[in-house]
């Protein structure tokens, strides 16, 4: 098949059609301190746009990695810490955390402009978090799982790991 054959898949806007307002949770986006870090989220954001798609991100990282820095982008985005236990034993339990952590702010930005969904990548503990928010504030949410997410179970340590089974 020639390039010129090629169906465009880019979404279309839609005329008269309302925005759809999404929420990206994840621990993947770049950074001032690490701009390569994320692409594989932060691209696809651009693609959604000629669809009518809003997206702001809130990109995070547990508190003892240091605060990191948003890049300048067309998207709203900010990087925000959360408290989790070190190593293991933090996982299954790092969600609920990030998410008493975010209720508030997600609560205001929802009100300036009502999210249609929340999109977190990572079940651990985005996910996880992405589920309780979405419970509080009647948002629906989907979770996407990259590489090594699928088995963060498998790699939490006997401690642990039915409880992330249990959580994820």
């Amino acid at each position: 098949m020639r390039v010129s054959e090629m169906v465009d898949l880019t979404p279309k806007m839609v005329p008269g059609r309302r925005q759809l307002r999404v929420l990206t949770l994840t621990p993947f986006y770049p950074s001032v301190e690490d701009g390569s870090q994320g692409g594989f989220v932060a691209e696809p954001l651009r693609w959604m746009e000629p669809g009518n798609v809003e997206n702001q991100v809130i990109a995070v990282q547990p508190f003892y990695r240091g605060r990191l820095h948003g890049v300048t982008s067309e998207f709203t985005s900010k990087w925000e810490t959360y408290f989790s236990l070190p190593g293991n034993l933090g996982l299954p339990t790092a969600g609920s955390f990030l998410a008493s952590g975010l209720l508030r702010s997600v609560r205001n930005m929802h009100r300036l402009g009502a999210f249609d969904l929340i999109h977190a990548h990572g079940a651990l503990p985005c996910g996880h978090a992405a589920m309780v928010i979405s419970r509080k504030l009647g948002i629906p949410f989907v979770a996407s799982v990259h590489g090594l997410d699928v088995f963060s179970s498998n790699h939490a340590g006997r401690a642990a790991t039915g409880w992330c089974r249990r959580v994820s």
